[in-house]
């Protein structure tokens, strides 16, 4: 009976009710583990989720041929339009400083990975600019990509990463950060983590 009406009573309450000291408190610590263990389950729901929706995403688009990006399949790209030309506004922010004219090609982005300028943020935006990279981009890409482990493994990355011979990096990165590669998409899929 007293656990029928301690459900939502605090320890204290339980105590002025007469309810025993250690069975008031042992009531309110199985109600909070009843709670953990359910906000636990919501979050692996929660976590499945985003998982079928990021796969899903994955799945339905592809990289545009001219610049690299990525687009709907079956759609027009909605950074250069078909031209192979990106306007500047439509790159990310840390790259808009780096570029000095209104307009950039994927050349133009390959150019500034071999330079070493924002390459994981290049590659990120843009992953078909890998096919397009010298050895030096090739080599700044997985520089960058031990120096930012987390930035390695969103989106594309990690493809971009395998095209340049980099599939050694991302096994390690995932040895140092198992719970960080397990979580990300295409690191999982490709390392055939559980």
């Amino acid at each position: 009976m007293v656990c029928d009406h301690a459900l939502n009573k605090s320890r204290l309450c339980l105590e002025q009710d007469g309810v025993p000291s250690a069975a008031a408190r042992n009531i309110v610590e199985h109600r909070g583990t009843r709670r953990l263990a359910a906000a636990a389950a919501r979050s692996r729901t929660d976590v499945a989720g985003v998982i079928k929706g990021r796969q899903e995403t994955y799945d339905s688009t592809e990289l545009c041929p001219d610049c690299g990006s990525i687009k709907k399949r079956l759609s027009a790209c909605p950074r250069c339009e078909g031209s192979g030309h990106v306007p500047s506004e439509a790159l990310p922010d840390t790259l808009r400083s780096k570029v000095g004219t209104d307009r950039v090609t994927a050349d133009d982005l390959a150019r500034m990975v071999s330079r070493g300028d924002g390459a994981l943020n290049v590659v990120r935006a843009f992953p078909g600019v890998v096919s397009r990279l010298d050895d030096e981009g090739r080599r700044q890409l997985i520089e960058a990509a031990h120096r930012r482990p987390m930035m390695a493994m969103l989106g594309r990355t990690p493809d971009a990463l395998v095209e340049v011979g980099g599939k050694d990096v991302l096994k390690e990165i995932a040895r140092k950060k198992p719970r960080l590669a397990r979580r990300s998409l295409r690191t999982s899929a490709i390392l055939e983590l559980e």
